[in-house]
């Protein structure tokens, strides 16, 4: 026996996965991709449920309004780390499995190393560029991808890349333009949506460990619970989805990054030729902001944007920024580039 089956704890799994099961969870390694709303229903059951060793990945920080669905944290935790923080939770709920936390976005750059490791990852994000990067490395390292999307009192819950079924990219071929799908913040979400919806990825996530029941994949759960609906859809895969990998790669391989220290020195020497913009809402530029022009991402207009200048797109944290930047660069823009860390990282520079 590879790992020696703590009976007390696991006592309650016995008769139903048998002794055979548990171990597979034992050796088994997930990563969670996201450590807010969906990892707060996701984690804790898989820790307590004994998977072996969990990956934990989120560049963000805590903030107050997050805590309304966001239980894994506490009041005294805010402005720490996600990942950490989530990693501490589920440490002190079940100390014999393993933690790999990343204090960092998935990215272009790390997202191959990242994945390969384990086998399955749970998309626990809510952003659409996260979930198309996703979808791409998952399919080409042959993982299956638990994924879930929430809305106000409604989500979406599918199983992709497993046994050749169908991608992400089946159900959503084309990425959205910016602003056109509202996220939590601008939207809403029912606090406790997030904790059940993650309690069925980590339901799907444990059944694929285990080869056992009924997978959704090729299939799409629809949750509301206003009207306490669950119902299924039928999910065809794509006749060109062999041939989709790559695409949001080539994508995001054409955006460029700045850092602050690199937008300071172009603002220095070539003003006239650089405009900022940026596309956080109303509320939020009106607390801070660091010039130029505001286009905010819920209501954003091309026809606003200079011409003639190279555009540094900027927000919060350099996220959404991100996702604007990708979508003017779909559009044909060539001078485009993102503020690396938003304006967070260019307050903690000193200015």
């Amino acid at each position: 026996m590879q790992h020696k089956i703590a009976f007390e704890r696991y006592s309650r799994h016995l008769p139903v996965i048998g002794q055979q099961g548990q171990e597979l969870l034992l050796a088994s390694k997930v990563l969670c991709v996201g450590a807010g709303g969906l990892a707060s229903g996701i984690l804790p059951f898989l820790a307590a449920s004994g998977v072996g060793e969990i990956g934990i990945v989120d560049g963000d920080k805590i903030e107050l309004s997050n805590l309304q669905r966001q239980v894994l944290f506490q009041e005294n935790q805010i402005a720490l780390n996600k990942a950490v923080c989530a990693g501490q939770y589920i440490a002190k709920l079940n100390s014999q499995i393993k933690l790999t936390i990343i204090q960092e976005f998935l990215n272009l750059n790390n997202s191959e190393q990242l994945i390969q490791d384990y086998d399955l990852v749970i998309d626990a994000t809510d952003n659409f560029r996260a979930r198309y990067l996703l979808n791409d490395e998952t399919k080409k390292l042959n993982k299956p991808l638990v994924s879930a999307s929430i809305y106000q009192f409604e989500a979406q819950v599918s199983v992709f890349n497993y046994h050749n079924g169908p991608c992400y990219e089946c159900l959503y071929p084309h990425l959205p333009t910016p602003g056109s799908v509202p996220n939590c913040s601008q939207a809403g979400v029912l606090g406790v949506l997030p904790g059940i919806v993650g309690g069925v990825q980590a339901s799907e996530a444990i059944k694929i460990l285990l080869n056992k029941g009924e997978v959704l994949s090729g299939k799409l759960l629809y949750i509301d619970l206003l009207t306490n609906q669950f119902s299924q859809l039928d999910l065809v895969k794509s006749q060109h989805c062999d041939q989709q990998h790559g695409k949001l790669g080539a994508l995001l391989s054409g955006v460029k990054s700045y850092s602050v220290e690199e937008v300071k020195k172009l603002l220095n020497e070539n003003q006239h030729d650089i405009a900022l913009i940026d596309v956080r809402e109303l509320s939020e530029r009106e607390i801070d902001h660091i010039g130029g022009l505001h286009n905010p991402l819920s209501q954003f207009d091309t026809g606003l944007l200079p011409k003639n200048k190279e555009l540094i797109i900027y927000c919060h944290l350099g996220v959404r920024s991100r996702s604007v930047a990708e979508y003017l660069v779909q559009l044909g823009y060539q001078d485009i580039a993102n503020l690396e860390g938003g304006i967070a990282a260019w307050r903690k520079s000193g200015n």
